[in-house]
């Protein structure tokens, strides 16, 4: 971890998730969070 209020500690995470929802969403949404767990585990 870097230090407290480091703008850049989160980047790789929030660009991870970013992907992750035009991947996997594809400008949709999942019925319920076991559907999202499901398809994530595929």
């Amino acid at each position: 971890m870097s230090a407290r209020a480091n703008p850049y500690d989160n980047a790789w995470t929030e660009s991870f998730i970013g992907t992750l929802k035009n991947e996997m969403l594809q400008d949709g949404c999942f019925e319920s969070a076991d559907d999202a767990r499901t398809e994530l585990f595929d």
